[in-house]
């Protein structure tokens, strides 16, 4: 589980992620099905990246990827 810092940190992160969305999704012409596709490359191009593992254990990397999914702003 994530400590109470980087869980805070986490939530603000992806509070900003899903703003950009909905203001892409709202102020584009792009159709929302292409805008979907391009968030989930994007999260697995991150994913992937040794920028996202740099620093981390192999455990403590599992535990933040274990959080993916887990929810929207609010929930």
């Amino acid at each position: 589980m994530l400590d109470g810092e980087a869980e805070v940190e986490m939530r603000a992160a992806t509070d900003v992620i899903w703003e950009a969305v909905h203001r892409l999704l709202r102020e584009s012409e792009a159709h929302p099905q292409l805008v979907t596709l391009a968030v989930v490359r994007v999260a697995a191009e991150l994913a992937a990246s040794p920028v996202l593992a740099g620093g981390l254990d192999d455990e403590r990397l599992a535990e933040v990827v274990g959080h993916i999914g887990q929810g929207s702003p609010g929930s």
